[in-house]
């Protein structure tokens, strides 16, 4: 039992003398914060990488502008930031931008802005158009949907099929 005991002993101070050794070795080295192993703010991350391409996808599907892109003839941050996404994500062979905005006196003026826009970006004049109105392609109809409608509230076929009550 002297030798278990002695072994334990022995054990004990060796961890107690690197334990010790090991705290001592901090002052000599850098000193290290809580915030060390984040990154800079204003770095780029993955996840924002992946939120730039939906939003490029996304505003390139829509393609359209509406009256509260602009502020009076001129594009606002709002107008900057929908066709900054129409441009932005991968290539395509030719963008669609929809004015979906009245034809009044503003409306030349707002044009000639995205087209402006467009220049300023670098983007050619043949690898976008700007078209009139709502985007066509953005709609459904609605016959699709009411088809459904019946299956999913439990009533229509389901209920047909049902046996009838006996007659009393």
């Amino acid at each position: 039992m002297n030798v278990f005991q002695a072994r334990i002993q022995i054990s004990v101070f060796a961890v107690t003398i690197a334990i010790l050794a090991g705290c001592r070795g901090g002052e000599d080295g850098p000193k290290l914060s809580a915030n060390d192993h984040f990154r800079p703010d204003d770095e780029p991350r993955a996840v924002h990488n992946i939120f730039s391409a939906q939003a490029a996808v996304a505003s390139r599907e829509d393609g359209q502008l509406f009256a509260h892109h602009f502020t009076g003839t001129a594009l606002n941050s709002l107008g900057r930031q929908k066709l900054g996404a129409i441009i932005g994500g991968r290539e395509v062979p030719r963008i669609e931008i929809y004015m979906n905005v009245p034809k009044d006196g503003d409306y030349s003026g707002r044009q000639t802005a995205v087209m402006a826009f467009m220049d300023d970006r670098g983007i050619a004049r043949e690898a976008f158009v700007v078209n009139d109105g709502a985007n066509p392609k953005l709609g459904s109809p609605a016959a699709q949907g009411l088809n459904g409608l019946s299956k999913q509230s439990g009533g229509g076929d389901a209920a047909a099929a049902a046996p009838a009550a006996p007659a009393k």
